[in-house]
C-alpha cells in the first residue's frame, strides 16, 4: 500500500505509573491510528516527580509508520 506517516497521539501519564486517557492528535488510515493507541497503552514508566512527590502529566506521543 507504500503508506508512509505519524501519528501523534495525546497521552495522561498518572501518577500512579499508569497510562490514563489516550486521544489522537493527527490520523493516519488502515487501522494506524488505532495501533499507536494501543500501543501507547502498553507503555510503561516512572511518574515524573516534583519535590519527591509523582505527578500526574500529559504529553504528545508520536508513532511512526511505514509500510510497503
Amino acid at each position: 500500500n507504500n503508506i508512509q506517516g505519524t501519528v501523534t497521539v495525546r497521552v495522561t501519564f498518572l501518577a500512579s505509573g499508569q497510562i490514563g486517557s489516550v486521544s489522537p492528535v493527527s490520523q493516519l488510515g488502515y487501522g494506524l491510528t488505532e495501533q499507536a493507541i494501543s500501543a501507547a497503552k502498553q507503555m510503561r514508566f516512572e511518574p515524573q516527580l516534583v519535590n519527591g512527590q509523582p505527578q500526574t502529566v500529559v504529553k504528545s506521543v508520536q508513532f511512526s509508520f511505514t509500510i510497503y
